[in-house]
């Protein structure tokens, strides 16, 4: 067929789709009138859902994914923002990604295919574990459960770290996720320095600054409206801007990114949380101390620390006072006392099985035990460490699973030697998993540092084994003598 036939008659489809939509919305308008809100959930249906398949199709995972993830700070929050409760952009875009890859979208056709490992039936098991566990005790269909499964534990990390490495397998793909987290890292720091310094109006967005909603009022909690959460994605932006400020080429984007990594060193500071302060300090010193050629700079980063530490209290009215009230605040710390006393008389009780996957927070009062501090916590209150909290819902058997699939995944990963422009990434991943780790004993971590911690190992673990089967093929060609015909 010619292209003169062709082209009348893609424009007469055009022509009959604009009519077709044109009837269609004018359908909504007229029903509009008796039935406004399904009215609007139809026409909103209509054009974001074909909308959102037509981006989906035609953009890069890697872009889509990198977009998820960075809109993942406000997750939990949107409705703060004016949109309903069951529009999470973040967890749309993060779908999409993995939608695309899954569907051999246009620019997911030249990927190279997914391959499961054992530790990816490790992870499988783990997932199992817990999703059997919530059905026994009745909570799986709970919304917070639900979503505490599919967030932190398992689901959605443990499927980006199996995709993870097919979503970004070049650097320019890779770039993309680091420009997308140094940019959190800036805006949070920035964020922090206007919460601490009074600057409301140039906090975005105004939730935020509404004292009425979240908690850490008066310290730096970000969008996530939480000082532990948000101290997380600081030290995740702080480490992607170092990374950044040592690959990118462009003179203006590693200023930017030095920029970001001194503001997020202050903004740490501005969380005014100690579980913070210890797992930032820990993770910086153990991965400097890891790497050979960063073994001499401890001491400079240490006192550069000190020096935008000591400037940002003495620049910034107010902040000494805080910090030195916060450091000498005991309730939390009874707190963290009384449910972790509880959580043991759990894990007492049902050593093995545990209580059931999110039930601490119906069962957990009736093992409260005063002692000699004061019983501060009250009831629903969820235990804050990680690892007592799985061991009073999972018992030993799903808390080793998750420790075992968790820090074996994570030493694979590092272990495994990729290509050689992904070795400041090692080093990255270790100062990531160490923060993740001592943080999760004070805090249960965020769907943003959960998220950003599986993405980073299963980029490195799934090219450090394309790097290994590449290297066997060429070892195997050279050993085989060419046949001649």
């Amino acid at each position: 067929m010619s292209t003169a036939r062709v082209r009348p008659r893609r424009v007469l489809d055009r022509f009959l789709l604009a009519v077709a939509a044109a009837l269609a919305i004018g359908v909504l308008v007229l029903g509009y009138r008796d039935a406004p809100a399904a009215s609007y959930l139809l026409l909103l249906g209509a054009t974001a859902l074909p909308a959102a398949a037509y981006v989906a199709w035609h953009a890069d995972p890697a872009t889509l994914l990198s977009a998820g993830v960075a809109l993942a700070i406000f997750s939990g929050n949107w409705r703060n923002v004016g949109l309903p409760e069951l529009v999470a952009p973040d967890r749309l875009l993060i779908a999409m990604a993995i939608a695309a890859l899954l569907l051999h979208a246009s620019e997911a056709r030249i990927r190279r295919p997914i391959e499961l490992r054992p530790i990816h039936w490790l992870l499988a098991v783990t997932v199992a574990y817990v999703i059997a566990s919530a059905l026994l005790s009745g909570t799986f269909f709970d919304k917070g459960a639900l979503l505490r499964l599919i967030d932190r534990v398992g689901v959605l990390p443990f499927v980006l770290f199996a995709l993870a490495a097919t979503i970004f397998p070049t650097p320019r793909h890779r770039s993309v996720l680091l420009g997308c987290l140094v940019a959190v890292g800036l805006y949070l720091a920035l964020t922090s320095f206007f919460e601490v310094a009074g600057i409301t109006a140039l906090v975005f967005p105004r939730y935020i600054s509404d004292p009425n909603i979240g908690i850490h009022v008066g310290r730096a909690r970000g969008p996530f409206l939480e000082a532990v959460g948000n101290g997380t994605a600081i030290y995740i932006g702080l480490v992607a801007a170092v990374i950044a400020s040592r690959t990118w080429r462009v003179r203006w984007q590693r200023n930017v990114a030095v920029a970001t990594a001194i503001l997020c060193v202050a903004a740490l500071l501005f969380t005014l949380t100690r579980s913070v302060w210890v797992g930032s300090a820990v993770a910086t010193l153990v991965t400097m101390l890891a790497h050979p050629g960063l073994r001499r700079w401890v001491v400079p980063v240490t006192v550069g620390a000190v020096l935008i530490t000591a400037t940002s209290l003495a620049a910034i009215p107010g902040l000494a006072e805080r910090a030195q009230t916060r450091e000498s605040q005991r309730g939390p710390i009874y707190d963290r006392l009384n449910l972790s006393r509880a959580a043991l008389n759990m894990v007492e009780a049902r050593p093995l099985t545990g209580f059931g996957w999110n039930r601490f927070t119906t069962v957990g009062t009736d093992y409260f035990q005063q002692g000699d501090y004061p019983l501060t916590a009250g009831v629903g209150v969820v235990v804050h460490s990680a690892y007592l909290s799985h061991l009073a819902e999972l018992g030993l058997v799903g808390t080793s699973l998750w420790l075992l699939s968790t820090a074996l995944a994570v030493w694979l990963a590092f272990t495994r030697r990729g290509p050689p422009e992904l070795e400041p990434w090692r080093y990255g991943l270790l100062a990531i998993a160490v923060l993740f780790f001592v943080v999760s004993a004070f805090v249960y971590p965020y769907m943003f540092g959960v998220v950003v911690l599986w993405i980073w190992a299963g980029i490195l673990y799934g090219s450090a084994e394309d790097s290994s089967a590449e290297e066997r093929r060429e070892a195997g060609a050279e050993a085989v003598p060419t046949r001649t015909f």
